[in-house]
């Protein structure tokens, strides 16, 4: 009992002391808050605008770009409102923050490519703070000088990207003035690094790598790791120009390395970007076009365009090079758009001189002229303004030896800073550690003293609890006794169940084997009564016909016969799929033979008519009460005279397309009609059947019959609504029938057996792992006198 009491006080002593030492840091910390509070003496509105300040920059972070600027114009509205209200004494800090947030806008806008608005921003920024007067204040102005430094960098920027050298270095020299005379690192390794991009745009390369190894000095001794990647970028892009490819190579994978690490998803387009434009240079264009497309699929998740400009560019110039010329020009076209909209007069003349490149390779010689003249016009502006800018350029007094003492004395004061910051911290440091210690030991003294109360009073409890267990421990043995006697007659009961369902499944199988050996048959029958392949090739020998039965047999079919000096074609969907459809197939397909053998019909039209009168009567589907009155089927028919030039088409709810690869006129029914759709490949003119089935309607009428004047070469395409009706895609949706009239006109150049190659392909990449909806058929033939 007396070592349970000296525990006791050992306990309660060690929880006075932690006691103490707890309420004496706590008076601390609440008397450091108060002094904190006194002297952040904010209103609520004032503490909205910080908020929006702090959202902006967070999502400029993510290059979430809308939300920043909707953040940074909240924010300037804020702070516009508080200055209107403040007195005298707080109106320069407002002004500068006001300043600020507007310098914050004119970084979002020229990520979003909007230069004219990020210039304003700029030009609002630098009219509130040149005629501020901050007294003696020299944190106020430290913080005026780094602001307006960094406005006069935002437009010197913008200025080079649109190709006005010489304003672009005069805001240069301002800032770097001004970063020289706050003595900011940072700041000078910024504008050496954009005077080095100057000089590159103008291919003064060894200058413009000078400005880059300054820019690099003073990065390595600040350790910011982020700006030397996007340094590594402009290196490497410096030494690809210079034909280094090694060397420009190994400077990007140093950025893209550091991208990846921290997500920047700008950061990675941007190095695989360059990567690509290196391959191109070394004449690699597949692996070039890899790269541009890991690029592409980044960019859309993001909002710069700048970046976007560069991969299209990039992409219309890899094209060219691949002689895919139709990519090539829409990529160019797509750039040349996005380049008049930033106003990038460079970007614009590299676009018109990979556009001109591109008419001249397709043999368009007049609209390459044009282009040509367009890019002279645009060389010989800039060629001006490059001659300017080799006047300006005598304006810069950056010597580098000069520039390289300056570094060096930076460097020095900021060791010296560093060394008294870490003494402070080495002594705060030791404070810490201190009471870190006294705590520790406090704390480990309180929780072994918690372990040997709780440890006696375990032991007591433990010697009731297992007597107590010991008492269950019989009651529980019983109870399983008695559980395991069920448990085995359950187990007997489960046996039997067993049995009856192996049984059971044993039959089910066997009769799915019938029922499948059964469809197996049935497809062989129904493939035995659509046309062989060597029918076809004596009627039309370059056709293709792509047949998807969605089940094992299909509810779609196709037909063909030559009657007298006509070739007839058709292509059939019945209701349903599957056994159902196939049966309905079967007997569209046996009236088809009997029709054009025995009835004396002359006109496509005729024969649906009189088929229609076949099906209503087999299925008894004339009568309202019979389920199957909605039986039936949707039919294209086409019959081609090959000496007269002649094509009759009728249509049951289903169409027919013709694509034509000459401009001649399309005569239907003696009229001109206008094609559906038209490209470089040719024309595809689409004729529509009645809205009306075969099969029992509410209104049946006279199917009707359209001639058409048809010329040798033009190809005949009917179809069922499979193909248009499938879903797939990545928002999983119908594809509809006018990415599939583009389909069939972007391959009609190719042969027929690739068509069918190409329809295939892309029917199976659009379905994915998505099941099938419906039978899909498609048959294409060429008219040939």
């Amino acid at each position: 009992m007396k070592a349970v009491h000296s525990i006791r006080f050992l306990c309660i002593l060690s929880i006075l002391l932690l006691t103490n030492t707890l309420f004496c840091n706590t008076i601390y910390s609440q008397q450091k808050h108060a002094d904190s509070l006194q002297e952040n003496n904010s209103s609520a509105l004032l503490e909205k605008a910080k908020e929006y300040r702090g959202l902006t920059k967070s999502h400029l972070d993510s290059n979430a770009y809308p939300a920043a600027l909707y953040a940074a114009k909240k924010s300037i509205e804020t702070y516009s409102f508080i200055h209107r209200q403040a007195t005298n004494s707080h109106k320069p800090q407002l002004t500068i923050d006001i300043a600020f947030m507007h310098r914050e806008a004119g970084i979002v806008n020229y990520y979003l490519g909007n230069t004219v608005d990020a210039i304003w921003h700029y030009n609002q920024a630098i009219d509130l703070l040149t005629p501020l007067d901050v007294a003696n204040d020299s944190i106020l102005i430290r913080q005026k000088r780094v602001v307006l430094a960094r406005c006069y960098n935002g437009k010197a920027v913008i200025y080079s990207y649109q190709g006005d050298y010489p304003k672009s270095l005069k805001n240069f020299i301002k800032a770097a003035d001004i970063y020289t005379m706050c003595k900011d690192l940072g700041g000078a390794a910024k504008i050496y690094n954009n005077i080095g991009i100057l000089n590159k745009e103008q291919q003064n390369l060894d200058e413009a790598l000078m400005y880059y190894e300054l820019s690099e000095q003073l990065y390595t001794q600040l350790n910011d790791t982020a700006k030397l990647a996007n340094l590594y970028i402009n290196i490497g892009t410096l030494y690809y120009n210079k034909n280094a490819f090694d060397t420009a190579l190994n400077y990007v994978k140093k950025s893209l390395e550091f991208y990846q690490r921290n997500d920047n998803i700008d950061g990675i387009a941007n190095a695989l970007l360059t990567y690509a434009d290196i391959y191109v240079a070394l004449g690699l264009y597949n692996d070039a076009v890899h790269y541009y497309e890991r690029a592409q699929q980044l960019i859309e998740k993001s909002h710069t365009k700048t970046i976007n400009l560069a991969m299209l560019i990039g992409m219309a110039n890899v094209h060219y090079n691949l002689k895919d010329l139709r990519k090539a020009l829409d990529y160019s076209q797509k750039a040349f758009g996005l380049a008049l909209e930033m106003n990038a007069l460079k970007r614009q003349i590299d676009i018109l001189e990979i556009q001109h490149k591109i008419y001249e390779a397709w043999g368009f010689y007049k609209k390459a002229l044009e282009i040509h003249k367009t890019y002279k016009y645009y060389t010989d502006s800039l060629y001006n303004k490059d001659k300017t800018m080799l006047t300006t350029k005598l304006q810069l007094s950056f010597d580098l030896a000069q520039k390289q003492q300056e570094i060096a004395m930076l460097s020095k004061e900021k060791q010296l800073n560093m060394v008294k910051l870490e003494k402070n911290s080495m002594q705060s440091r030791k404070q810490r550690i201190i009471i870190v210690f006294i705590t520790s030991i406090l704390f480990l003294i309180i929780a072994f003293s918690v372990f040997i109360f709780n440890r006696l009073r375990i032991n007591n409890r433990q010697k009731n609890v297992i007597e107590q267990q010991k008492i269950l421990v019989d009651q529980k043995r019983d109870a399983l006794q008695h559980a395991f006697e069920e448990i085995r007659n359950q187990k007997e009961e489960i046996q039997n169940q067993r049995d009856a369902i192996t049984n059971q499944k044993e039959k089910a199988f066997n009769l799915f084997n019938d029922l499948r050996s059964s469809i197996h048959y049935a497809k062989h029958i129904q493939s035995a009564l659509l046309p062989s392949k060597i029918y076809f090739d004596q009627l039309f020998k370059d056709h293709f016909v792509l047949f998807k039965p969605h089940s094992i047999v299909s509810g779609d079919f196709y037909w063909i016969k030559e009657v007298n000096e006509w070739r007839i074609v058709v292509a059939a969907d019945c209701t349903g799929h599957g056994v159902p459809g196939a049966l309905m197939s079967m007997l569209g397909i046996t009236f088809l033979n009997e029709i054009v053998k025995y009835e004396e019909v002359e006109e496509v039209a005729d024969v649906l008519n009189v088929l229609r009168d076949n099906i209503v009567y087999a299925l008894k589907s004339s009568d309202k009460d019979n389920e199957n009155n909605r039986d039936g089927m949707d039919i294209s028919i086409a019959a081609y005279n090959a000496k007269t030039g002649k094509l009759h088409f009728s249509g049951a709810n289903n169409n027919m397309y013709i694509v034509r690869h000459h401009n001649g006129p399309m005569i239907a029914n003696g009229r001109i009609i206008e094609p559906k759709l038209k490209s470089m490949e040719g024309y595809l003119y689409l004729f529509k059947g009645d809205r009306m089935p075969i099969g029992y309607d509410e209104i049946m009428g006279k199917f009707s019959q359209t001639v058409i004047d048809v010329t040798p070469g033009d190809q005949i395409f009917l179809f069922s609504d499979g193909y248009a009706d499938q879903f797939g895609g990545q928002k999983d949706k119908k594809l509809m029938y006018k990415p599939f009239q583009k389909l069939i006109l972007s391959n009609s150049l190719k042969s027929f057996n690739q068509q069918y190659i190409e329809m295939n392909r892309f029917f199976d990449q659009w379905k994915g792992d998505r099941r099938q909806v419906d039978d899909v058929l498609v048959l294409g033939v060429k008219l040939k006198m």
